[in-house]
């Protein structure tokens, strides 16, 4: 089982100005387990973790603009038995390595967001896998053109097995995949034909970008081994939500046994499920100038509670699709449910009420669940905000989070409730069909203008 990274330490390194660190998901059998997940805005630091890693790679430097502002730059990688390798800064860019520990630049396989790869090729200028990942440690720029896995898939054709398996991950990704194989063209050169089920061939420099990216995803994933660990940069690029979906599979049943680190713009390839088998998020934000980590503790009793959502099949839309957006927002509002929810962001459209922030899902399944979800906020460096019933479950405990906005409704429910022979049960802000009064308008207008400013 591959379970050797355990944690990274940066400082002083492209926009971490402070200590900042990520400790790893250690696989444990169960899918998911084996996933360490970061999210974030662009230009927060994401693929400056990655990049940090890079350094262990043979030619690497700390070039200038690396360095905050002018600071020598200092990352820590730590081992499954606690030991530490340290990556400094040496005489003008060089990078010094110090520490006998178990991590190596070959321990790691790099897929980056570019994934383009040249079409055209001579076989055999690599043999294995590790050669293809040495070469590719070698010549690595974020820009570069992948001149070595054309040699990386005439491997897959020559062994029956990782060709099937290749073509099995190609057909669950993309239906219309039937076959592909590799040909040489009048010049000489080798090329990838690709078939699909209507019958037609292609060169695969005429295919879309999503292919060509998919190509590449399942040749790391059918080379693989346990013991590397996989590194993907935005791995939902060019390629369909349904197929994002699909490709969240594969890696989650592939972590069950191996270290995968993702970095991600995609609520599909973040699983409930995932972080209640051990999966570790980590969203990064931009304070002052500096990119902070931020991590989402799963070991929090509140945490708990939200994933224990997960078993409540009357209430599927509490951790949704919608729901995920939420490791993705800067500015949260949360309401009860479903009928709050509606009916606040009906108002808001057919009002024309312009608002800063966004409505988390479809509701907290609850009231008493809103402070577990200030709780992930608070985790994960989200401006959160809530809106109660009056005198309903867990507003006591929400307003303990002194930093969100915590607003109790002056009314007992949403909209007024009736009983069976039409007699109002309770008074609430909106009508029982729904409507409101222009009294109780200017009455949520304040509210949510109230918010907006706190989000300001």
């Amino acid at each position: 089982m591959g379970d050797l990274l355990r944690k990274i330490t940066i400082n002083k390194f492209k926009g971490f100005g402070e200590i900042q660190s990520i400790s790893f998901a250690v696989p444990n059998g169960q899918p998911g387990s084996g996933l360490t997940i970061t999210v974030g805005e662009n230009n927060t630091g994401k693929s400056s973790v990655q990049d940090a890693i890079k350094k262990l790679e043979p030619r690497a430097r700390f070039f200038k603009k690396e360095r905050f502002k002018g600071n020598s730059p200092e990352i820590d990688l730590t081992d499954k038995n606690g030991d530490v390798k340290k990556i400094t800064k040496g005489k003008k860019a060089t990078v010094c390595i110090s520490g006998n520990n178990l991590i190596d630049i070959s321990n790691f396989e790099f897929i980056s967001s570019r994934r383009h790869w040249q079409h055209s090729f001579s076989s055999g200028n690599i043999s294995t896998y590790s050669s293809y990942l040495s070469q590719m440690a070698i010549v690595r720029n974020k820009d570069s053109v992948d001149a070595y896995l054309g040699s990386l898939l005439e491997t897959i054709v020559d062994d029956s097995n990782m060709k099937n398996e290749f073509d099995s991950m190609m057909k669950f990704l993309t239906p219309n995949f039937l076959d592909w194989h590799i040909d040489t063209d009048d010049a000489g050169n080798d090329y990838v034909e690709y078939k699909v089920t209507d019958g037609m061939s292609h060169d695969t420099s005429l295919v879309g970008d999503g292919i060509i990216s998919l190509f590449r995803i399942c040749a790391h994933l059918v080379s693989t081994n346990d013991d590397l660990i996989l590194s993907v940069d935005e791995p939902e690029l060019s390629l369909s939500p349904t197929v994002q979906k699909r490709l969240s599979k594969i890696f989650s049943k592939k972590s069950s046994n191996k270290q995968i680190l993702i970095n991600t713009h995609s609520p599909h390839f973040l699983n409930w499920n995932d972080i209640s088998c051990g999966a570790m998020i980590y969203r990064t934000i931009k304070k002052k100038g500096r990119c902070e980590i931020k991590h989402l503790d799963t070991n929090k009793q509140s945490i708990q509670k939200i994933l224990s959502g997960i078993d409540d099949w009357q209430k599927p839309h509490v951790l949704d699709y919608v729901a995920k957006e939420v490791f993705f927002a800067d500015r949260v509002l949360f309401l009860e449910g479903q009928e709050d929810v509606g009916l606040i962001q009906k108002y808001i459209i057919d009002n024309g009420v312009d608002i800063n922030f966004e409505i988390f899902g479809y509701g907290a399944g609850g009231s008493s669940n809103i402070p577990y979800f200030l709780e992930l906020s608070k985790d994960l460096g989200i401006k959160a905000a809530a809106l109660f019933d009056q005198g309903a479950p867990g507003l006591s405990d929400a307003k303990k989070f002194t930093e969100f906005k915590v607003k109790e409704l002056g009314f007992p429910d949403i909209r007024t409730k009736n009983d069976k022979q039409g007699n109002v049960t309770k008074v609430g802000l909106f009508d029982y069909d729904g409507t409101i009064n222009s009294q109780n308008k200017k009455v949520l207008s304040d509210i949510l203008e109230e918010f907006t400013n706190f989000f300001n």
